[in-house]
């Protein structure tokens, strides 16, 4: 697609740049009094050729859903047809959906104010990248193939369809996910789960001890 697969290249990977940077996982005081956390790194827990196959095939699964499913239900083979570039336009979303639902749902911190910004910039980005090559004199010269394709893909069942029920597939990957952090939890996330256990108890410790944010181990 172009311009189009170029900015969402950029679109895609600043979330990741950023929540990979900034991400958080437990307070400094528990890594510190948790040296067996970083077992997780000496034994490659997180990276190895098994999750390595893993995250590839998940790349090609939602990558393929994201142009199968708007191509058939509403593109075209014929790559001149208006149909096929809306249909696209599309998968060009879905792309987008698919690698920040999935990147959210892997998070250390996924509702930490960093990761929505980022999430919030991305799809503002996209629909900003979207709209200008598609319904300005600028697209008109880059990508004239969607000339109209942001109004048209967004006012039509056809279109819409697919973009709002493809994303259900994260589901699968949250649920995937999620059971593998309960019955094969990493170190990481089980220090997590306990820590969350007892939040209550540490915030009223830490009332009385007027050490707020102050983790007791």
């Amino acid at each position: 697609m172009g311009p189009v697969a170029r900015f969402g290249a950029i679109i895609c990977g600043l979330p990741v740049v950023i929540v990979v940077s900034l991400d958080r996982d437990v307070p400094d005081e528990v890594s510190i009094a948790s040296p067996d956390l970083y077992v997780e790194g000496l034994r490659r827990m997180r990276f190895n050729a098994p999750i390595l196959a893993a995250w590839m095939f998940s790349a090609l699964y939602h990558g393929g859903v994201s142009w199968l499913i708007p191509s058939l239900t509403a593109g075209s083979t014929d790559t001149q047809a208006p149909e096929f570039w809306y249909a696209s336009c599309v998968s060009f979303i879905l792309c987008v959906v698919f690698v920040n639902g999935r990147l959210w749902i892997v998070a250390e911190s996924p509702f930490s104010k960093e990761t929505i910004a980022v999430m919030v910039i991305s799809f503002i980005a996209m629909f900003v990248t979207l709209a200008v090559l598609a319904e300005t004199g600028l697209g008109d010269l880059m990508q004239p193939q969607i000339e109209g394709a942001f109004v048209e893909i967004f006012s039509k069942g056809e279109y819409l369809a697919p973009m709002l029920l493809t994303p259900l597939l994260l589901f699968l990957d949250l649920a995937v996910y999620q059971a593998i952090a309960f019955f094969n939890p990493y170190p990481l996330t089980a220090a997590k789960r306990k820590l969350w256990r007892n939040q209550p108890d540490k915030d009223a410790v830490s009332k009385a001890s007027g050490e707020t944010g102050v983790v007791k181990t």
